[in-house]
């Protein structure tokens, strides 16, 4: 017998039977086959168990398929297949494959043996041409036509480099669902804190799960979920992912895609280690910011500054604001402890969390960068310690003393805060490294000092600073 394999593969599905009858019917079988099935599984009778075949054939066959012979050129075998043959030689390669072929008017005319259902075209002929011609001796060419030009994918090469630079600093990179809930990100902000994101969402239609209905706003929020479940097995984290974002856009159904990296670390900053007793100790804010200060620096990407900022994701007094110029890079810090709670976050530690515009970023990554030799001179160490007013922060000072101190100074380092007796109440005091190098010389301590002094005498007038004496 012979059955529709359309009928044959609906049923075998929709009743989950995985037998070899549907495996074999549900693709195909053509309807003559069963004429010869009948005969063999009659001649199998009359041989092993004594049957006697009656003479003729009862077949019910209402619509036979009807065969279409195929039109086959010489010019259409060279076009495809790339070899140059006659058609007596294309005759001879396609009649052991048992095809019907007839000469008509300078062409072919192929119909295919009843058991080939995949014989459909011309195509399809070429490449039994081709088999039974050999593949070894088709001649290889070369195109014609001039290959295009290379034209790089900007965006992607500078993406592929930021991930290399995090792998190498230590963190995993993870992707996560870019479906959401509005109800999921707004954990995010806590409600004693500020309202809820109001702005609309993207929604699904068909939504997979009552879990994924919208277009994320946030990747801080995927990945603070990834961080959550791992919390519960890991003891130290370190992620990121580079992703996008989903915001309705006013100008047309297609909501804006705008790309986004998103850092998180907690847990212990150390595994243990039984002669190591710094092992308990945690990440914390100086750990994520070195991270970004290692990122941007590898980027060359100029004009970076930290700033202190208040964001209810953060906790207050650790969030910082990453700057370029007059454009806001993005925030980082330590998520506030009601953030924290909401995310269902274990393990008690401080969950430092940092979150980059990469629309901003992206464009700022130069295509190449100056390289300077390293110096064969040696460099002079200086160290001042500054009163100051507390309210100045330390890294108004340190940009200060750079731009005082020339190229001479090669780098500056804060190295101590100090506050209480002997300083004033209303002051602080900040300690710093100078190193002074020149490419070309060895310095003297007389140049050195004129250098130290003139910075010194700098800070005196923008910020009203002494030289600590104790």
């Amino acid at each position: 017998a012979a059955w529709n394999y359309l009928n044959i593969r609906r049923t075998a599905t929709a009743l989950r039977i995985n037998s070899e009858a549907a495996f074999r019917f549900s693709r195909g079988v053509h309807p003559s086959q069963a004429i010869l099935g009948a005969k063999r599984a009659a001649e199998l009778m009359r041989r092993y168990a004594g049957g006697k075949i009656a003479a003729g054939i009862v077949d019910s066959y209402p619509k036979p398929p009807k065969f279409t012979a195929i039109k086959l050129t010489s010019e259409e075998v060279s076009r495809i297949g790339g070899i140059q043959l006659r058609l007596d030689e294309i005759r001879r390669l396609l009649e052991p494959l048992g095809f019907s072929i007839e000469f008509l008017n300078g062409h072919l005319m192929v119909t295919a043996p009843d058991h080939r259902l995949d014989i459909e075209g011309s195509a399809d002929l070429v490449e039994e041409v081709c088999r039974m011609y050999g593949y070894d001796k088709i001649p290889t060419k070369e195109i014609s036509d001039a290959l295009p030009p290379q034209r790089n994918n900007r965006n992607l090469e500078r993406e592929e480099i930021i991930r290399d630079i995090l792998i190498q600093l230590g963190l995993h990179e993870v992707i996560t669902y870019r479906l959401t809930t509005a109800e999921r990100e707004a954990r995010l902000l806590p409600k004693t804190i500020t309202a809820p994101d109001e702005r609309p969402y993207v929604t699904l239609a068909n939504p997979i799960s009552r879990d994924r209905v919208a277009m994320r706003h946030s990747l801080l929020a995927s990945v603070l979920e990834v961080t959550a479940a791992n919390s519960r097995y890991n003891e130290q984290i370190a992620i990121f992912e580079l992703g996008k974002i989903f915001l309705a856009s006013e100008d047309g159904p297609l909501p804006e895609e705008l790309r986004r990296l998103v850092l998180v670390m907690t847990g212990k900053r150390k595994v243990e280690y039984w002669q190591d007793d710094s092992s308990e100790s945690s990440y914390d804010l100086f750990d994520l910011k070195g991270v970004l200060e290692e990122l941007i620096s590898a980027l060359k990407v100029p004009e970076i500054a930290f700033k202190a900022g208040n964001h209810p994701t953060f906790r207050q007094g650790r969030t910082i604001k990453l700057m370029m110029g007059e454009l806001q890079l993005g925030w980082l810090g330590e998520l506030h402890p009601l953030v924290v709670d909401e995310e269902d976050i274990l393990g008690g530690r401080p969950v430092l969390a940092a979150e980059l515009d990469l629309e901003i970023l992206i464009p700022a990554i130069p295509d190449a960068h100056q390289i300077t030799p390293p110096p064969i001179f040696p460099a002079i160490n200086e160290d001042i310690a500054l009163i100051v007013d507390r309210r100045i922060a330390a890294a108004e000072i340190t940009e200060a003393i750079k731009k005082a101190g020339g190229f001479l100074l090669k780098s500056v380092a804060l190295f101590d805060v100090y506050e209480g007796e002997p300083i004033p109440s209303d002051k602080k005091s900040l300690a710093y490294h100078l190193t002074f190098q020149a490419p070309n010389k060895t310095l003297t301590d007389k140049t050195v000092r004129k250098n130290r002094e003139r910075i010194v005498k700098a800070l005196e007038n923008q910020f009203n600073t002494r030289l600590r004496d104790t």
